[in-house]
């Protein structure tokens, strides 16, 4: 009988997933309010994967299909080098894993260790680099060069966002008065909202339209188009800011677009997983040495800090 749940359980939320895919798939960045929606689910057992289309990425990658039963990918960048993280992220450990796709040298260390702990000797742990090199456009090249047209020079900021059942909060006033010190640099300013904050913080979202800033929205985390979205803000873009180390930096940076870091403090609730070690206050340390000047190009220096936590790429 729980066998029998779990079917009808997955085969409900695929049918909503491929219900909100195809409803949301034409929805471009500027019209968040179509773009979210609060009851978007995954497949049942398979939300690590679905995430953001990483699959989708990751198969071109790879030039092949991804094999859902038989393949795993982590679908964020982790910092933490301790073997309990592995686990954090998805199902590693799923009976039927063959082959597990992860970002970096760095990373694939962790869970090489991992499974050798655990003696899950009958899978390989292989490294593809930034998952957006891999992703489509979500607007072809001529649609693109009209959206940059309209909009001219563009800074594009992604706030710390929530996430799960994790709440973050900053204070919005002082990233503003930063964007509000460098915008005579530029010609609009986009914020790009994560989904779950366009959701439960309409008063954040009304801030920042009351100053004028065009609110963008990649969309859904188990939206497939999500990656493709970003892409195109990221290539829109003359410089990304940021004030959470997070996935934004590695991937502007490997499309060439200049990141400056914006040091404040983040308040994290719930964040247990921070309690295992402290590598990513170490890797939040470097990125701050790296990205801490605005540039009108991606330094060496920065790109080898990518390099090493995201995986090489080619240009």
């Amino acid at each position: 009988m729980k066998t029998i749940g779990l079917f009808f359980k997955f085969l409900a939320t695929s049918l909503n997933f491929f219900y909100y895919k195809n409803k949301v798939r034409k929805i471009d960045y500027f019209n968040y309010k179509r773009l979210v929606h609060p009851n978007h689910k995954a497949p049942y057992g398979f939300a690590s994967v679905i995430n953001y289309g990483n699959w989708k990425a990751v198969a071109k990658l790879k030039g092949s299909r991804f094999n859902f039963i038989r393949e795993y990918l982590e679908h964020g960048l982790s910092f933490f080098q301790t073997t309990e993280s592995a686990e954090y992220l998805g199902y590693i450990n799923r009976k039927g894993i063959r082959r597990i796709y992860t970002f970096s040298e760095f990373r694939k260390h962790v869970l090489d260790k991992y499974l050798q702990e655990k003696n899950l000797t009958d899978r390989c742990v292989l490294t593809v680099g930034p998952y957006i090199k891999g992703a489509d456009y979500f607007y072809d090249e001529s649609h693109r060069k009209k959206i940059k047209q309209k909009y001219g020079k563009i800074m594009l900021v992604f706030p710390a966002h929530s996430f799960f059942e994790v709440s973050t909060h900053y204070e919005a006033q002082a990233l503003v008065d930063f964007i509000e010190n460098e915008k005579k640099h530029f010609d609009n300013v986009f914020i790009c909202m994560y989904w779950k904050d366009l959701l439960d913080k309409q008063a954040e979202v009304d801030f920042y339209e009351s100053k004028g800033y065009v609110v963008v929205c990649n969309g859904h985390r188990h939206d497939p188009k999500f990656m493709s979205r970003q892409k195109d803000l990221m290539e829109l873009a003359d410089l990304v800011v940021t004030n959470e180390l997070s996935n934004c930096i590695g991937y502007a940076t490997c499309m060439n677009t200049p990141v400056y870091y914006f040091d404040q403090h983040i308040d994290i609730t719930l964040q247990d997983i921070d309690k295992i070690d402290d590598s990513k206050d170490k890797a939040r340390a470097e990125c701050k040495q790296m990205f801490s000047t605005i540039s009108t190009e991606v330094t060496p220096e920065q790109r080898r800090f990518v390099e090493h936590y995201w995986g090489p790429w080619e240009d």
